[in-house]
């Protein structure tokens, strides 16, 4: 199972523990400790304590190892999402207004997630989840790589951008040369800092998610089980989505000859995103939801990242969707069978 399950399983265990520890404090009540080994229920209350408790710690210690791995894991693909966005926008592909907003907004990250939630690939999405949660924790700061004095273009051994990554605490250090930063807006500066907002949107579009599909005993989205986990993650990635809008594109109305921002309910550019969402259902497959959230990523500036178990199959047939979609929609190529 994935990291949501293992560790509400250590919980189990650590109450389980705490009940052992009252069963040893009654059995050694007011004896001395040298007494307890010619006492055969408090030596066995102990001897139950001690096997608990070295079985608990290292399950702490393995749980604690995979929640530093998925969230390198994660890491590592916003500090390379950002750098690439970075050089798309150098090289006049992408817009500078965008990267201005990442500092004052925060770093959008749209997750699009293709995996099933039936089997391992369950506890794959549940480490995932657990993934970003950590991610939102962090800020990227960017500064000037150390002696370098700004003579010369950009790249290296490190990547076009001559870019290089430090981790402190929960930062992570964007070190790049001077060059980059002489083409960037002052505020996206050495010192500007972006905190991650990481969101995520799955669906599973393989056989095991019409398997898991046809499995669904309720049409009540509600339930974690199945395919309703699907759903409960795409609300929270709606929730967050929106939040981040209301920030970066605030919505002003007038009313009793006053305008003020709108931060609560459905931003405009997410209506017919939440539309989807909630008309999700356990038993179809809601490709629409994904090919919307994209559009909104799109428009707000975002970065996307796409990911299935391998990275070949599903996230190929994404990709090359959402590119061919991008032909039609911003260079007026037929997207029709017909015309095609």
């Amino acid at each position: 199972g994935g990291l949501s399950l293992q560790e509400a399983k250590l919980m189990q265990q650590r109450a389980d523990l705490e009940q052992l520890k009252e069963e040893v404090r009654s059995a050694t009540s007011g004896r001395p400790a040298g007494s307890l080994r010619h006492d055969g229920r408090g030596a066995v209350a102990v001897a139950r304590l001690s096997a608990a408790t070295a079985e608990y710690e290292a399950r702490c210690s393995e749980l604690g190892m995979r929640r530093l791995l998925v969230t390198a894991q994660v890491m590592s693909v916003v500090v390379n999402t950002l750098v690439t966005k970075l050089e798309l926008i150098l090289e006049g592909h992408g817009m500078v207004r965008d990267a201005e907003d990442w500092v004052r907004h925060g770093l959008l990250l749209c997750f699009e997630g293709l995996l099933s939630t039936r089997g391992k690939e369950r506890g794959m999405l549940e480490d995932h989840i657990a993934a970003l949660s950590a991610a939102a924790c962090f800020t990227v700061v960017l500064e000037q790589r150390e002696g370098d004095a700004g003579d010369g273009e950009p790249g290296s051994a490190a990547g076009p951008l001559g870019a290089d990554v430090a981790f402190r605490a929960r930062e992570a250090r964007l070190l790049l040369p001077r060059a980059v930063f002489d083409k960037l807006p002052e505020s996206v500066g050495p010192g500007a800092r972006m905190r991650v907002w990481p969101v995520l949107f799955t669906q599973g579009i393989d056989v095991k998610q019409s398997l898991s599909n046809s499995l669904s005993d309720s049409q009540d989205s509600g339930t974690t089980e199945g395919a309703g986990l699907q759903h409960q993650v795409n609300k929270r990635g709606l929730a967050a989505l929106n939040q981040y809008a209301h920030r970066a594109k605030p919505v002003a109305v007038s009313g009793d000859g006053e305008t003020r921002d709108v931060r609560a309910g459905v931003h405009p550019l997410l209506e017919r995103l939440a539309d989807l969402v909630a008309a999700e259902r356990n038993t179809l497959k809601n490709v629409a939801t994904l090919i919307e959230a994209e559009h909104v990523c799109r428009v707000l500036g975002g970065c996307r990242v796409t990911f299935c178990k391998s990275g070949k199959d599903r996230t190929a047939m994404s990709v090359t969707l959402e590119q061919s979609r991008l032909l039609g929609e911003q260079f007026g190529l037929s997207t029709s069978d017909e015309e095609l």
